[in-house]
Parts: C-alpha cells; structure tokens; sequence
C-alpha cells in the first residue's frame, strides 16, 4: 500500500520546521516523521501567541495564559453571532407572514377554542412581526413560548395559570451554531489566545454575551395579547432552559471554531487520535442523514406547497427540518405519534399514547398514503449504503477488527438518535391549581435503540459492501473523502520514558509521549486512507454502463416521478381538498355548490332553503375553517375540521368514500346520513300560528305546499348553518306577523331553537270582515220576505204577508278568534237589530183579506268562517 503525507492539512501561519535531530521509525508498516517544534512566529502575524496579561493586582495572580483584556473579541462574537440569527429570523418570519396575507389571512390569525382568547382578540401578525422574530433566537435554543395569566374570574374565582409551548425551529438553531463557530474562528484568527484556558474562557465570554442578548430582547420582544376588556397577557420563549442551553451552544460552538483556527499538533496523540474517531464517525452520520434529508425535505415542501398553497411554501423554513427529521425516523422504523397527559390538583392524573408507523397510520392519519412510508425506508437504505462507503473510505488505517472498530459508528447512530428525539420533540403544557396537562408530538422513545441497529447495518455495510462498490466511484470523489485521512490508534504497551532504561531498539519519545511504545522513530501521524483499485474500463465497456446507468436512471425518473407526480395530484384531489371546497361553498353562500359536492340524503323536495337566493342572504355564515386532521383507511376517509361561526368555534368530522376512483383522482364524495347532520346541517323548525301556503325566508318567498307538517301548523326545514329571517309574504295583505329567527349552528345538532311566526289580523283585516258582514246585512234587508234567505235575522207570522220591507237598525258587533282548523271563526259580541214592517191579513181565511199594517224587531247574531289566501278574505256565514 502507498503512503503518502498530508502537508496539505497544515494551516498558514502553522508550519513546522524541523528540529536538531530527525528520525524515522515504522509504524504500522508505515514510516512516519515526528512532529516539529514550532517555528518561531513574529508578533502581529496570525498565529502569533497573544500579548502577555496585564501586571497582576497585588495580592491576586491570575493562572498562566490568561489575557482578560483581550476576553472582550469573545463578547463581540457572542453579540455578532446573535445579530446574524436574528436576521435570519426576521427574513423566515416575514416570509411566514407574506404567506398568511397569500393565503388570505394576512390580518387574522386563529386559535384552538379557549374560554379565554378568541380571534378577535389577536394582533395583526404584521404588527408583531419583530416580536415574534424575537422570539425564534430563544426557541431555537430550547426556550418555550408561554406565559403566565392571572385573572378575577368572578364567581369562580382567581385564576392562576401558567402555559407554554416547546417547538425548536431547527433552522435557526443551526444557524445559531454556524454563526457562534464561524465568530469564534475569526475572532482567534484575528486575536489569537494564548493558551487553551484562554481559549476556554474566550469562549465562555461568547457564550454568556449571546445567551444574556438572546433572552433579552425575547423578554423585552415579548407579544403582548389582550384577554377580554382588562386583561392582557405576554408571551416569550425566554426561560430558564434557553439561558443555559444559549451560553452552553455559544460556548462549545466558539470553543470548536476556536480550536479549529488555533495552531495544529497542541494535542496529545491519543486525544488526537479521539477527535479523529469523533470526527470521523459524526462526519458518517452526518452524511447518512444529509443524504435522507436533501431529497425529503424537498419532495415534502413541494406537496405540502401543491396541497396547501402560499403558506405552506413560504412558512418552510420554519417547519420543513422538523419535519424532515420526523420522517427521518419514520424511514428507519421509528413510530411517530402523540402522548398526552392530565392530573387534578388531587394529585390523579390520566394519560395516553398514539402511535403509529410510516407503513399504518402515521402518514396515511394526514392524508399520505402508507405506501409512501416504504420510500421512506428505501431512501434510508440508500442512505445507509453511501453512509457505509463513506466509513469505509474515511476509517482508512483505523483498526476495524477491534472492539472500537466494531462500536463507534453504532455508537455514533445511538447518539444521533438521541439527538433527533430530543430537538424534534413538540410539546405543550399548562399548569393551574385545579390541575395541570401535557401534549407532546414526536417520535417515539425507543428511536434511539433503532438507530443503534442501523448503525450497526451501516457498519456491516462498510465491511463487506463498501470495498465492492468503492472501485466504482470517480476517483476525484474518493481523493475529495480521504482529503484529512484518519491518525492511527496507538499501541497500548508502556515503555520507560527517554533516559529511564530504554529498550534498546527504542528511541526516546517526544514531550507528552512519555509511555507510550513506539519504535524508534517519530510518533504516531494521520493514517493513510485506504486504497481504492480503479480498473480502467474499455471504450465499449464505458459506453454499455453509460447506457445501462442512463436506461436504469430514466426508468427511476419515469417510474418514480410518474409516482410522484400522481401522488400530487391524488393528494391535491384528496379528502381534504373536497372537505375545503365544501366548506368555502358555506363561507360563500354557494349553497347549490355544496351540495353538488355533498350528498346530505336529504330530499329534493325538502331542499327549499338550500338555494343560493336564500342562504347567500343568511347572516352568521361559516366565517372561516382549518383542517385539523386526514385519515384514509382504504376506501374510505375521515377528516376533523373546526368551524368558526360569528366567533364560536366547533370540531366536526366529515366521512367521504371513493366513488370510481381514477389513477389521478380518487374521487372521494362527502356522504350525509340522518338529514346531513354529520355534514354540518341543521333546520329551521318554524312554528306557524295559522294556515299559511307561504312564508317569506331572507327575503324570499318559500311554499309550503306538499313539505311535511309536525304538530299540525310546524315546519321543520333542512338548512346550512347561519341565520334566518322568517316572514309573511308581501302578498300578505290582511294578515300581520313580528319577524322571527331562526339560527342553524355549526355543530348540525337538527332541530335549532323553535321560531314561532305568528300572524295576526290587522285593520285590513277587521275592515274587511266588517265590510262583507254590512254587505250580508243589506242583502238581507233588500229581501221582501219576513224569512230572508241565508240571513242572520227573520221575522215570524201565523197568517199571509205583504209589503214586507226590513230595516238594520243597528249594525252587530263580533269577535274574529283563531280557530283549530287554522282559520278564523266570526262570532256576535253585541246582537244587532233589524226591523220589518209588512201588512199582514187579519180575516184569517174566513172572508175577503183584510190587511193590517204591522212591524216585528229581531234581533241579529252572526257566526261564521273567515279564510285568508294572499290578498283575498272571504267570510262564510252559518247558522
């Protein structure tokens, strides 16, 4: 095997110059040169040692190697490092909020229903812009974003509470580590340190400059949300976790960049040699999740985009890495779901878990479907494969049979398992004296454990996949991998140091090698890579794997962009999208829209209130809507959604099943059981207090004829949920009623609140009740008979008549009462006289007539039937 040096590793401003004597040993198989000491460096230059501190303070001596007056370059980095984060939040924040004003939310913003805040009490999100750009910086150091409420609930009491919500926005905590390792690495560029104490506590000052800033301004940024008239609460992610978690990133971040820039070959072999191994194994990792990850996040914003529009794409950068680390784990096996938690002031407490995985419930509950989670695990393996080249390329002359040899990677997948249940972890609580309550939404905790068996696969991988595959690569790749070859593992037998009885054969070691067995020679160097053959190919044989790779590669391409471009259109076909088509109809006042996309199993008949020109005039329609969750379990799907109506909020679920499914649309249809109750309909019930063949619903004028009646004259119609104004029609010209109400609700609970329209006679109505009775009473008058026919009034005589002429004398007076028939019934109040005068014969048959003059008083009472139809009144008299 060729070995070949890496002068090339040596920074400027850090070159070695050889010493008085130089020797070479082998090691390993291998010869290698000891380390040089230092060659002096002028003052002023890069890498020259820093000033020597201030004269001490009497009484006081400060510990070799300390500079406190150049500390404050620390303290700048800190604050450098902390402004570059927070621009970034800025840009990501206000992208966030272009994308709310895109999707037609840019002054509103919603919350889950609370007896306490409701949306009308939020600020603007354009006018907290900053604030909550504040408020990033701290969350992304493991700040929490919550606050405490203390309120006089009258005759409940005080309430005391305190609440937050734990979501790390992973953008901005790896910013927040580039920028605090890039500072410290200028800054000891710049201002070297001296010594690695002075290094440490350089760095310390970074660490507490940034975390002091940081918590800060989030404090003084703190959002400020108003509760009711009087209350009004703040909320920040400055707490106790950030301020320790901010000065400990800022202090390891600058350290490392420190230690990046300060002169190399300070460190002992054996610490040099770890750091080789850390680095290495990280640098796997690292790629093994990079590789999962470039091609995840991607495809996840663009479906996201296509499914959800401008606020979706825009707001990525805040939710996409969380998101991609969730799939992460999905494709390496791990269950993701929910746990939930809540305990009395008693001290009793319930709780429960969710989970599922990439191939159940997990994707398909958001509307993915489960094949997706096997491309997951495909994605992984690829994954694994070129994380296991890499290893096998980097480890180079690294032991691999040994038991580190077989543990570090493994090792190094276990801690990054940790790592990605810790930072992905969502979580929210409250706590109160009447009792407390946790959510949490991640990934499961035995994540871990399964990244320790992947690591264990990329290993194996490593061993026995990676020398086959290695040959295949450019060899510009393989030189670009093995740029910084691992250092060797020292042998762990001990020799006397120099002068002390050396073994012969031994040379003495260098200052800090002192015990460690070496042969003669120089200490221990970087390892040389491992050789990788490249059998050149033919001409013919360039061209078939050309074609071949090129055949495979379309195929791939064609297959699965063909996959994923139906998934999109699928997914943009989904359930949710016809749930939000339905629901926007309500908001619009389409309802013959939403009931082409809805089958409510309502009838045609009964639908009269479900027309445009009635429900685009209700009040208090559907004002808004946000879909909570989507989950497909084959044919069928069920969506949660919560409703916002004239500031009540309400959660439904909605249950859709494929109607002729396609290859790119499903075609789900929303299904209505029991009167479209589970659609969010409800019904005007209306109780009438007469007969009528119309009403008047916002404005137009609805028959009544052939729907069904309850309890005689009651109504109880289908409707979409809002506001309703009930009348009589404008024809309606002898009858009047007081407007009724009638409110459908979100929750589509049938029956609302009963409005009653009552109509009642009005002085159109008495006139012409009172018209028809007079025009009666001089009918039966202009009669010549003493028994007028179909009269409320006659006179009575043994022997014949003549002349007979009536007289109303006066006029009677009657009651108009509501009758059970649904009609009015006319009766007397006061009798009304009539009087007739006649000639009657005396001689009773016995000669010639002898007529004598005669008159009769009776008295009149009337009775009789009143009808209404529009503009006709007609009254039947009986007797």
């Amino acid at each position: 095997m060729t070995q070949s040096s890496n002068e090339s590793d040596k920074e400027p401003g850090h070159a070695s110059a050889p010493g008085p004597e130089t020797q070479t040993f082998p090691l390993g198989g291998a010869f290698v040169q000891p380390p040089s000491p230092p060659a002096p460096v002028q003052s002023g230059m890069p890498g020259a040692p820093a000033a020597p501190p201030a004269a001490p303070v009497e009484g006081f001596k400060l510990p070799v190697g300390l500079n406190p007056a150049g500390w404050w370059t620390g303290a700048v980095a800190g604050v450098g490092a902390y402004v570059a984060v927070l621009l970034l939040s800025l840009v990501t924040t206000l992208l966030f909020v272009v994308g709310l004003a895109a999707s037609g939310s840019g002054d509103s913003v919603s919350v889950p229903s609370n007896p306490i805040v409701s949306d009308g009490d939020l600020p603007s999100p354009w006018s907290v812009l900053f604030q909550f750009a504040a408020q990033l910086p701290a969350l992304g150091l493991m700040g929490s974003l919550g606050g405490k409420i203390d309120a006089d609930m009258g005759m409940f009491g005080q309430l005391s509470a305190t609440f937050g919500a734990f979501v790390m926005p992973l953008l901005i905590t790896a910013a927040a580590v580039a920028a605090l390792f890039i500072g410290g690495r200028v800054a000891e560029k710049r201002l070297p340190s001296g010594t690695p104490l002075d290094r440490l506590m350089q760095s310390v000052a970074a660490g507490a400059a940034f975390s002091l800033v940081l918590n800060l301004v989030a404090t003084i940024a703190s959002i400020r949300i108003p509760a009711g008239s009087e209350l009004v609460f703040s909320l920040n992610a400055a707490n106790a976790a950030s301020i320790v978690v901010a000065f400990m990133v800022g202090v390891a971040a600058s350290f490392l960049g420190r230690s990046r820039a300060a002169a190399a070959g300070q460190a002992n072999p054996r610490k040099r040699f770890a750091m080789s191994l850390v680095r290495d194994a990280g640098l796997t990792v690292t790629a093994h999740a990079a590789v999962f990850l470039v091609v995840s996040i991607p495809v996840i914003v663009i479906v996201l985009g296509i499914k959800s529009g401008w606020l979706a794409t825009l707001s990525a950068p805040l939710w996409a890495p969380t998101v991609g680390l969730f799939l992460l784990g999905l494709g390496h096996f791990a269950a993701f779901g929910t746990v939930t938690a809540a305990g009395s002031g008693g001290g009793t407490g319930i709780g429960s878990s969710n989970f599922g995985y990439g191939m159940g419930s997990a994707l398909s509950d958001f509307g993915i479907p489960a094949w997706t989670g096997w491309l997951l695990v495909l994605l992984a393996l690829l994954a694994v494969a070129v994380a296991a080249i890499y290893w096998y390329l980097r480890r180079g002359a690294q032991n691999p049979a040994s038991i580190l040899g077989w543990t570090a990677l493994p090792a190094a997948f276990l801690a990054a398992g940790a790592l990605l249940l810790w930072v992905s972890g969502i979580h929210a609580s409250f706590t109160m004296a009447q009792g407390s309550g946790l959510i949490s939404i991640g990934l499961a905790w035995w994540t871990p454990f399964l990244m320790l068996l992947w690591g264990v696969v990329t290993e194996v991988a490593a061993r026995y996949l990676a020398p086959k595959v290695a040959p295949l690569l450019p060899a510009a790749l393989v030189a670009r991998i093995q740029r910084k070859p691992s250092v060797l593992e020292f042998p762990r037998a001990k020799v006397p140091a120099a002068g002390h009885g050396a073994v012969p054969g031994t040379a003495a070691t260098p200052d800090g090698l002192a015990g460690q067995a070496f042969p003669a020679g120089p200490p221990p160097a970087p390892g040389t890579p491992v050789t990788v053959e490249h059998t050149p190919l033919s001409k013919k044989a360039k061209r078939n794997l050309i074609l071949a790779g090129g055949a495979v590669g379309l195929v791939v391409v064609l297959v699965g962009g063909g996959a994923i471009a139906a998934n999109v259109v699928r997914a943009n076909n989904g359930p949710d999208k016809v749930v939000q088509e339905y629901l926007a109809a309500l908001v619009d006042g389409n309802a013959e829209h939403a009931m082409a996309i809805a089958d409510p199993s309502i009838s045609n008949a009964s639908r009269v209130l479900m027309t445009n020109e009635i429900y685009g005039k209700a009040k208090n329609r559907p004002d808004g809507f946000s879909v909570l969750k989507t989950s497909v379990e084959e044919d069928a799907a069920t969506v949660s959604v919560e409703l916002r109506q004239n500031g009540v909020k309400s959660q439904t679920t909605y249950q859709l099943v494929k109607t002729n499914p396609t290859l790119l649309n499903n075609n789900w249809t929303l299904q209505g059981t029991g009167g479209g109750k589970n659609l969010g309909t409800g019904s005007v019930a209306v109780q009438l207090g007469s007969k009528l063949s119309t009403i008047l619903v916002n404005g137009v004028e609805v028959s009544l004829a052939g729907l069904d009646q309850q309890g005689g004259s009651m109504y109880q119609l289908p409707a979409l949920p809002g506001t309703y104004s009930l009348g009589l029609p404008e024809t309606s010209k002898y009858l009047s009623a007081e407007p009724a109400t009638a409110v459908v609700s979100i929750q589509g609970d049938g029956m609302g609140q009963l409005a009653e329209l009552k109509p009642t006679p009005n002085a159109a109505f008495d006139t012409a009740v009172q018209e028809q009775v007079s025009a009666l009473l001089k009918a039966c008058a202009e009669q010549k008979t003493l028994k007028p026919e179909a009269c409320p009034f006659s006179a009575y005589e043994y022997s014949d008549t003549r002349d007979v002429s009536w007289k109303i004398t006066k006029e009677p007076t009657f009651d108009v009462y509501s009758s059970q028939e649904n009609t009015w019934s006319l009766s007397t109040n006061a009798a009304g006289e009539a009087a007739a005068s006649y000639e009657r014969d005396t001689s009773f048959g016995s000669s010639a007539p002898e007529w004598k003059k005669d008159t009769y008083d009776a008295r009149i009472y009337l009775q009789g039937v009143i009808t209404v139809d529009k503009d006709k009144l007609a009254v039947k008299f009986t007797d």
